[in-house]
């Protein structure tokens, strides 16, 4: 079996610009390991509205990257590529039942990844790609990244509407969940 060259972030952002993602590189908090920022993108408040002064703003980073910076032993053959993507909104602690709730339905719809809220108290999208040689194929990240800003899209001024008090969860569970764009016969 011949080994792959592991993939580094000089990689990802050959990737990402073929991909016509804008990005940059930076330090991941006060360690020497590098994350890229994915965006900012414009926030889609509400059905084919989008916000451009609130950005969606993504991250890559590579497990193995940020436990070496912090002395952690590692696994050279296995590490995580995880992409969080963080919404532009705070969430009030009061709201994090409904939050919760709203969430577990449509992490049910979401083939890859899930919806959580962070520390900050804000909405952000996870997915972790175990990755075996840290060998990551372009294609195949260019789709994750296509489907994961899709619900992004999709689901998450719904999670906005709820924490701000537009609409109420009994209000969301009853919406028909229009994931596909309208077709005409």
């Amino acid at each position: 079996m011949e080994l792959q060259t592991p993939t580094t972030l000089d990689d990802l952002q050959g990737i990402l610009n073929y991909g016509n993602y804008t990005f940059k590189v930076e330090p991941f908090g006060d360690t020497d390991a590098r994350q890229v920022i994915i965006g900012p993108g414009a926030y889609m408040q509400a059905p084919d509205d989008y916000d451009p002064e609130r950005p969606v703003v993504g991250q890559l980073l590579f497990h193995n990257d940020i436990a070496s910076a912090q002395g952690q032993e590692i696994d050279p053959d296995l590490d995580t590529l995880e992409l969080l993507i963080t919404l532009p909104f705070e969430v009030p602690e009061h709201k994090d039942r409904d939050l919760f709730q709203l969430m577990t339905i449509f992490n049910n719809l979401v083939p890859l990844g899930a919806f959580t809220i962070n520390t900050q108290r804000r909405v952000y999208y996870r997915y972790k790609w175990q990755i075996f040689q840290r060998d990551v194929s372009g294609l195949a990240l260019l789709e994750i990244l296509s489907q994961a800003y899709f619900f992004v899209d999709r689901l998450g001024y719904k999670f906005e509407s709820l924490a701000t008090g537009k609409q109420s969860l009994a209000a969301l569970m009853q919406e028909k969940i229009e994931l596909l764009p309208a077709t005409t016969t």
